[in-house]
């Protein structure tokens, strides 16, 4: 298997839970290859060494069955392949000697198939980010992602993605995002639930926000096996998240971003910005009226999450810089995971 052979099975879906790997050296690899021949009669398939025939009527018809003069190419064509291979499947590999009696070589195949598979529910971190807009959910959840690779997964940017692809999914959705209104539960389950399982998920763990916002979501969650094992409340007060919310703008030409407290858009004379200012405004749905509904669903909730979640939750003073904020985040990542918690 070639490295574009291996992307392709992940762009179609497919995830080898295990993956054996036979290991030789080169010269056992020439000898083997060399010593396999074939009754030019019967076909019947034999190796020199390792499975001469016994009639010597049937030896004096035995011929070449594989073209030995190109082996040194082709262990070095795998020897390459595999070591991009070797990259994309690191967790998952096990290596057996293949220079081995085959019965042994068997007995140990089968006895790491039988085992069961790595479930990466219980060592990869799953973390979820609940709080207010605005109480710096994706600031955390970017720092999490530099600093620990994990991958950020926003359910609205998901959502938009998918709409933009044109999916069958995704048009199905597009009806609600028109309409302003939520997208229903199931579809953006089914959302999730492929994006958290791709291979990078599952290798590295996430970080999810912006979904859920209801016990009944988090349930739905929880049946699917994508349950988090470690849940951050990033707390930060109404008033608070409504004045973090209200000072954000965005360039409707280029999709800047601003805060006009700590990052105002830029002002004349800066060369090629006279029209900046013209350009920014309050990103969609952000209207002061919209911020305040939004804030008050997301409270009426809350409640009922964290009650969910349970031993689970760790309570974060969001309500300061950045920093001091991510240095609460971070020992509850890395120390020892929480014992498994049943969904209630």
């Amino acid at each position: 298997m070639t490295e574009e052979e291996g992307k392709a099975l992940q762009i179609f879906g497919i995830f080898p839970e295990k993956i054996i790997v036979l290991n030789a050296s080169d010269n056992v690899l020439r000898s083997r290859v060399s010593g396999k021949v074939i009754d030019r009669l019967t076909k019947e398939p034999y190796h020199k060494l390792y499975n001469p025939p016994s009639d010597p009527e049937v030896e004096s018809r035995l011929v070449p069955a594989d073209d030995a003069s190109d082996i040194d190419c082709r262990i070095a064509e795998f020897r390459h392949h595999f070591i991009a291979i070797g990259q994309m499947y690191t967790d998952i590999i096990v290596n057996l000697r293949g220079d081995q009696p085959l019965s042994d070589l068997y007995s140990q195949a089968i006895c790491h198939l039988s085992r069961p598979a790595r479930n990466p529910a219980m060592w990869t971190p799953r973390v979820l980010l609940l709080g207010f807009s605005g109480s710096g959910r994706k600031t955390v959840a970017d720092k999490l992602a530099e600093r620990y690779e994990l991958i950020p997964v926003h359910c609205g940017t998901l959502i938009r993605r998918e709409v933009i692809r044109e999916t069958k999914l995704g048009t199905a959705m597009k009806i609600y995002v028109d309409a302003h209104s939520s997208v229903p539960d199931e579809m953006v389950i089914k959302l999730l639930q492929a994006r958290l399982s791709e291979l990078d998920c599952t290798l590295k763990g996430w970080v999810l926000f912006g979904f859920p916002r209801t016990r009944l979501q988090a349930q739905m969650l929880d049946e699917v096996d994508l349950a988090p094992n470690r849940v951050l409340l990033l707390n930060i007060g109404h008033n608070d998240a409504a004045a973090r919310l209200n000072v954000r703008r965005v360039d409707v030409v280029t999709g800047a971003r601003y805060d006009l407290c700590l990052a105002p858009p830029p002002e004349p004379p800066v060369p090629m910005l006279e029209r900046v200012a013209g350009r920014v405004g309050r990103p969609p749905g952000m209207a002061e009226c919209e911020v305040s509904l939004k804030l008050t669903r997301h409270a009426a909730h809350r409640d009922e999450l964290v009650e969910y979640y349970g031993p689970r939750v760790l309570n974060v003073n969001a309500d300061r810089e950045k920093e001091t904020v991510f240095e609460q985040v971070e020992p509850f990542l890395v120390n020892k995971m929480p014992r498994p918690v049943h969904p209630k």
